[in-house]
């Protein structure tokens, strides 16, 4: 149930207007990380529209992968439904992320927003109730243009079972701790 109501002061010659919205719905807590890393760099987060295939989004990645000159892209999905995220290990200025995330076709315009207004990207690593979180594709690229985030890399590695990518083997060590932030939000869903 939602209540939303408008409240109106006159101040002598001025209105001042309130909107006032009251909802009566269960909240659920997530989990996810950031994209932010240590250098002051962001790796690339994506989460999409609701109820496409995992054939649109492979598609509209691959083309930003190729425009941006990124290496692997993993796609998740929250299944059963038709839910996706999608992440890479690249460092990217914020300027460029943002571009990127722009002109990524089919990306959740709210995902959008919230990234630009918070000056970061959370993906979810939580479960959903009565969901499971599973890579279902990864788009494989050898371009080393970029550094990339060890940590991110280490942590989705092991959260969903990808293989350090080629450009590991320059790697001397895994970092013994990972420097990643974590986040905690509350969603409808």
């Amino acid at each position: 149930m939602k209540y939303s109501k408008i409240l109106r002061i006159r101040l002598g010659t001025r209105l001042l207007a309130m909107k006032v919205n009251i909802w009566n719905s269960e909240i659920h807590s997530h989990y996810g990380v950031t994209n932010e890393t240590p250098d002051g760099y962001f790796v690339p987060f994506w989460d999409f529209i609701e109820d496409i295939t995992v054939n649109d989004i492979w598609y509209t990645l691959k083309e930003v992968q190729y425009e941006y000159g990124l290496s692997d892209i993993h796609i998740i999905q929250t299944s059963p439904k038709l839910s996706f995220r999608a992440i890479g290990y690249d460092k990217l200025d914020w300027r460029e992320y943002v571009a990127l995330l722009a002109d990524t076709d089919m990306v959740d315009p709210n995902y959008l927003r919230f990234t630009v207004v918070r000056g970061r990207a959370v993906v979810r690593v939580s479960q959903k109730p009565s969901t499971e979180n599973k890579l279902v594709s990864t788009l494989k690229s050898d371009s080393l243009l970029r550094p990339k985030s060890v940590d991110h890399a280490t942590f989705f590695g092991w959260l969903y079972g990808i293989p350090l990518g080629t450009w590991s083997l320059n790697m001397i060590e895994p970092p013994k701790r990972l420097n990643l932030r974590a986040s905690k939000y509350e969603s409808f869903r």
